[in-house]
C-alpha cells in the first residue's frame, strides 16, 4: 500500500540490512582509515614492484581506484543509512498521529456521541436485531441528537480509514486501539449503512469505514 525505502521482501533480509549498515555508517571511519591502510600497502607493493619508469603510473592508478572505491563506499552508505533514517522517522511521524487521532476518541464531544449512540441502541435493539433498516432510519430522523452522534462516529472512522490508506495514520497502532468498536459499530449499525447507499443512491457512502471493518475482522496471520 505505501511504498517506503528501503523495503526487502524477502523475511530476515531488510533486518539483516539495515543492522549492517547502522554498523558500517557507526564504524565509518575506522572502514575509511582501514581502507586507507590497504591501499597505502598495496600502492607501496605496487612500486616497488614495477620498473622504475612506471612506478608512478601504477602508484597513481592504486591510489585512484583506491579513492573511488572509498568514495562509493561512503556514498552508498550515508545513502541507505539516510534512507533506513527517513523510514524511521516516518514510522515516528505516522504513531504520533496515529496518537493524536486516538486521543479524539475520549474527547468530551465523542463521549457524549458514543452515550447517544449507547442508549440509542439499547432502546431499538429489537429493530437492530431484526434489520428493520426502514424503521430504524425513521426513528433517527425523528432524533437529530442520535442521528447526529452515530453520523460522527461514522465519520471520525471513516477519517481514520482514509488516513491509513493515505499512509498519515499507522494501521498497527489503529488497529490495537480501535478494531473492537470498528468492527462492533460495523456489525450493529451495517444494515443502516446499506440502506442509507441505497436510498441515497451513494454506493461509497463510509465505504472505507466498512472496508477497514472488512479487513479488521479477518484473524490475523503470524
Amino acid at each position: 500500500m505505501k511504498n517506503e525505502t528501503p523495503s526487502y521482501s524477502v523475511y530476515g533480509i531488510e533486518r539483516a540490512i539495515n543492522a549492517t549498515v547502522g554498523f558500517i555508517f557507526y564504524y565509518r571511519l575506522v572502514f575509511v582509515i582501514a581502507s586507507i591502510v590497504c591501499i597505502s600497502i598495496i600502492g607501496t607493493s605496487v612500486y616497488n614492484q614495477s620498473a622504475d619508469i612506471e612506478k608512478l603510473k601504477n602508484l597513481s592508478v592504486v591510489v585512484a581506484c583506491g579513492s573511488v572505491f572509498i568514495g562509493i563506499f561512503y556514498s552508498v552508505i550515508n545513502y541507505e543509512h539516510n534512507q533506513i533514517k527517513f523510514a524511521h522517522d516516518r514510522l515516528n511521524n505516522k504513531i504520533t498521529m496515529s496518537y493524536a487521532c486516538a486521543s479524539e476518541w475520549f474527547k468530551p464531544s465523542m463521549v457524549e456521541n458514543l452515550k447517544i449512540t449507547k442508549l440509542m441502541f439499547t432502546k431499538n435493539k429489537h429493530l437492530i436485531d431484526e434489520n428493520k433498516a426502514i424503521d430504524f432510519s425513521k426513528i433517527l430522523d425523528e432524533d437529530e441528537s442520535a442521528r447526529s452522534a452515530l453520523v460522527s462516529i461514522f465519520n471520525y472512522m471513516e477519517c481514520v480509514a482514509i488516513g491509513i490508506e493515505k499512509g498519515i495514520l499507522d494501521d498497527p497502532f489503529m488497529f490495537d486501539y480501535l478494531s473492537g468498536v470498528c468492527v462492533g459499530y460495523v456489525m450493529d449499525f451495517g444494515f443502516y449503512i446499506e440502506y442509507k447507499r441505497n436510498t441515497n443512491k451513494s454506493p461509497r457512502i463510509w465505504i472505507n469505514f466498512t472496508n477497514m471493518a472488512e479487513r479488521w475482522k479477518k484473524p490475523v496471520t503470524v
